[in-house]
Protein backbone atom coordinates (compact mmCIF):
# COMPACT_ATOMS: atom_id res chain seq x y z
CA UNK A 1 0.00 0.00 0.00
CA UNK A 2 3.14 2.65 1.01
CA UNK A 3 4.21 1.48 -2.30
CA UNK A 4 1.32 2.62 -4.09
CA UNK A 5 -0.24 5.64 -1.86
CA UNK A 6 3.72 7.24 -2.60
CA UNK A 7 4.32 5.89 -6.00
CA UNK A 8 7.19 3.97 -5.20
CA UNK A 9 7.56 1.06 -7.69
CA UNK A 10 9.98 2.70 -10.44
CA UNK A 11 12.49 3.54 -7.73
CA UNK A 12 12.29 0.60 -6.52
CA UNK A 13 12.64 -0.98 -9.23
CA UNK A 14 15.90 1.19 -10.02
CA UNK A 15 17.19 0.13 -6.57
CA UNK A 16 17.34 -3.32 -7.48
CA UNK A 17 18.64 -3.11 -10.99
CA UNK A 18 21.36 -1.13 -9.26
CA UNK A 19 21.87 -3.91 -6.31
CA UNK A 20 21.91 -6.16 -9.30
CA UNK A 21 24.44 -4.85 -11.54
CA UNK A 22 26.84 -3.59 -8.36
CA UNK A 23 26.25 -7.66 -7.07
CA UNK A 24 27.64 -8.61 -10.92
CA UNK A 25 30.89 -5.93 -10.38
CA UNK A 26 31.46 -7.35 -7.40
CA UNK A 27 31.73 -11.03 -8.30
CA UNK A 28 33.71 -10.45 -11.13
CA UNK A 29 36.72 -8.32 -9.07
CA UNK A 30 36.39 -11.15 -6.88
CA UNK A 31 37.01 -13.71 -9.42
CA UNK A 32 39.57 -11.83 -11.15
CA UNK A 33 41.42 -11.29 -8.52
CA UNK A 34 41.56 -14.87 -7.71
CA UNK A 35 42.71 -15.16 -11.10
CA UNK A 36 45.88 -13.06 -10.14
CA UNK A 37 46.90 -15.08 -7.43
CA UNK A 38 50.12 -17.28 -7.67
CA UNK A 39 48.37 -20.26 -7.67
CA UNK A 40 44.65 -18.95 -9.15
CA UNK A 41 41.67 -21.55 -8.10
CA UNK A 42 38.51 -20.83 -9.30
CA UNK A 43 35.00 -22.67 -9.74
CA UNK A 44 34.06 -23.99 -12.66
CA UNK A 45 30.38 -25.01 -14.06
CA UNK A 46 29.71 -27.35 -17.45
CA UNK A 47 27.30 -24.23 -18.70
CA UNK A 48 25.54 -23.89 -21.87
CA UNK A 49 28.46 -21.38 -23.30
CA UNK A 50 25.66 -19.23 -25.37
CA UNK A 51 23.05 -19.13 -22.45
CA UNK A 52 25.60 -17.44 -20.69
CA UNK A 53 27.16 -14.95 -23.48
CA UNK A 54 22.87 -14.03 -24.10
CA UNK A 55 22.80 -13.58 -20.88
CA UNK A 56 24.97 -11.52 -19.91
CA UNK A 57 24.97 -9.42 -23.44
CA UNK A 58 20.72 -9.17 -22.51
CA UNK A 59 21.91 -5.92 -19.92
CA UNK A 60 24.26 -4.40 -22.21
CA UNK A 61 23.74 -1.55 -24.56
CA UNK A 62 25.29 -2.94 -27.10
CA UNK A 63 23.38 -6.38 -27.46
CA UNK A 64 21.70 -5.35 -31.00
CA UNK A 65 25.17 -5.55 -32.59
CA UNK A 66 26.43 -8.85 -31.76
CA UNK A 67 24.47 -11.91 -32.75
CA UNK A 68 24.97 -15.27 -30.88
CA UNK A 69 24.88 -18.75 -32.59
CA UNK A 70 24.68 -22.44 -30.31
CA UNK A 71 27.45 -23.02 -29.09
CA UNK A 72 28.44 -25.64 -27.07
CA UNK A 73 28.45 -26.61 -22.91
CA UNK A 74 32.03 -26.46 -21.15
CA UNK A 75 33.21 -26.19 -17.91
CA UNK A 76 33.59 -22.60 -17.45
CA UNK A 77 34.11 -19.90 -14.41
CA UNK A 78 31.19 -18.13 -16.26
CA UNK A 79 31.96 -15.07 -14.58
CA UNK A 80 35.61 -15.02 -16.18
CA UNK A 81 34.95 -16.69 -19.02
CA UNK A 82 32.33 -13.50 -20.21
CA UNK A 83 34.94 -10.74 -19.32
CA UNK A 84 37.23 -12.11 -21.71
CA UNK A 85 34.48 -12.35 -24.11
CA UNK A 86 33.37 -9.02 -23.43
CA UNK A 87 36.58 -7.59 -23.61
CA UNK A 88 36.99 -9.30 -27.39
CA UNK A 89 33.63 -7.83 -28.16
CA UNK A 90 34.23 -4.58 -26.63
CA UNK A 91 37.27 -4.58 -28.79
CA UNK A 92 35.20 -5.43 -32.21
CA UNK A 93 32.70 -2.25 -31.15
CA UNK A 94 35.34 0.22 -30.29
CA UNK A 95 37.62 -0.72 -33.07
CA UNK A 96 35.35 -0.22 -35.84
CA UNK A 97 34.96 2.20 -38.72
CA UNK A 98 32.05 0.49 -39.95
CA UNK A 99 28.27 2.70 -39.42
CA UNK A 100 27.05 -0.29 -37.99
CA UNK A 101 29.83 -2.53 -36.08
CA UNK A 102 28.18 -6.01 -36.29
CA UNK A 103 30.11 -9.06 -33.74
CA UNK A 104 29.16 -12.76 -34.97
CA UNK A 105 30.02 -15.59 -32.48
CA UNK A 106 29.71 -19.11 -33.56
CA UNK A 107 31.26 -22.79 -33.56
CA UNK A 108 33.91 -24.09 -36.16
CA UNK A 109 34.16 -27.54 -36.69
CA UNK A 110 32.75 -28.39 -32.93
CA UNK A 111 35.88 -27.84 -31.60
CA UNK A 112 36.68 -23.30 -31.88
CA UNK A 113 34.38 -20.36 -30.77
CA UNK A 114 34.83 -18.00 -33.62
CA UNK A 115 34.21 -14.47 -32.48
CA UNK A 116 34.09 -12.43 -35.94
CA UNK A 117 33.62 -8.63 -36.20
CA UNK A 118 33.88 -5.98 -38.96
CA UNK A 119 36.21 -3.61 -37.65
CA UNK A 120 40.04 -2.46 -38.38
CA UNK A 121 41.66 -5.84 -37.92
CA UNK A 122 43.98 -7.62 -35.99
CA UNK A 123 46.86 -9.86 -37.03
CA UNK A 124 48.06 -12.64 -34.41
CA UNK A 125 51.01 -10.15 -34.32
CA UNK A 126 49.53 -7.68 -32.69
CA UNK A 127 47.47 -9.80 -30.88
CA UNK A 128 50.52 -11.36 -29.51
CA UNK A 129 51.95 -7.54 -28.51
CA UNK A 130 48.72 -7.25 -26.81
CA UNK A 131 49.06 -9.88 -24.87
CA UNK A 132 52.42 -8.93 -23.43
CA UNK A 133 51.29 -6.15 -20.27
CA UNK A 134 53.62 -2.95 -20.40
CA UNK A 135 55.23 -4.29 -23.31
CA UNK A 136 53.41 -2.92 -26.47
CA UNK A 137 54.69 -0.98 -29.54
CA UNK A 138 52.35 1.07 -32.23
CA UNK A 139 52.05 -1.99 -34.58
CA UNK A 140 48.54 -1.04 -36.47
CA UNK A 141 46.48 2.01 -37.11
CA UNK A 142 45.15 2.46 -33.74
CA UNK A 143 46.40 2.76 -30.29
CA UNK A 144 45.67 0.30 -27.97
CA UNK A 145 44.56 1.74 -24.12
CA UNK A 146 44.34 -0.83 -21.81
CA UNK A 147 45.10 -4.79 -21.05
CA UNK A 148 41.66 -6.12 -22.38
CA UNK A 149 43.48 -8.75 -24.68
CA UNK A 150 45.98 -9.30 -22.39
CA UNK A 151 43.00 -9.77 -19.23
CA UNK A 152 40.84 -11.67 -21.72
CA UNK A 153 43.74 -13.96 -22.84
CA UNK A 154 44.81 -15.00 -19.56
CA UNK A 155 41.77 -15.76 -18.60
CA UNK A 156 41.19 -18.11 -21.26
CA UNK A 157 44.82 -19.92 -21.01
CA UNK A 158 43.85 -20.68 -17.27
CA UNK A 159 40.82 -22.11 -18.64
CA UNK A 160 43.13 -24.00 -21.13
CA UNK A 161 42.05 -23.00 -24.28
CA UNK A 162 43.95 -21.43 -26.87
CA UNK A 163 43.33 -17.84 -28.55
CA UNK A 164 44.34 -17.59 -32.68
CA UNK A 165 44.00 -14.53 -34.42
CA UNK A 166 43.61 -13.35 -37.80
CA UNK A 167 43.30 -10.51 -39.65
CA UNK A 168 40.45 -10.36 -42.32
CA UNK A 169 39.95 -8.08 -45.64
CA UNK A 170 37.20 -6.33 -42.95
CA UNK A 171 37.69 -7.28 -39.22
CA UNK A 172 39.17 -9.94 -36.90
CA UNK A 173 38.15 -13.71 -36.42
CA UNK A 174 39.52 -14.58 -33.51
CA UNK A 175 39.30 -18.63 -32.48
CA UNK A 176 39.21 -19.79 -29.27
CA UNK A 177 40.23 -23.78 -29.25
CA UNK A 178 38.25 -25.01 -26.37
CA UNK A 179 38.41 -29.01 -27.53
Amino acid sequence: KVIDDYNLSLSLKLLQEGLNHSQKVYKGVYEFTNLVKRKPEFKVEFLDVAKVLREHLSATSYKDKVSVADLCDLNINSTLFTIAIDNFIKNGIKYNKNFSPKIELFMNNNSEIVIKDNGVGMTQMEYDMQCMPYMREEVSDHKPQGLGINIANSILEEHGFKVSVEKLDCGTEIRIRVK
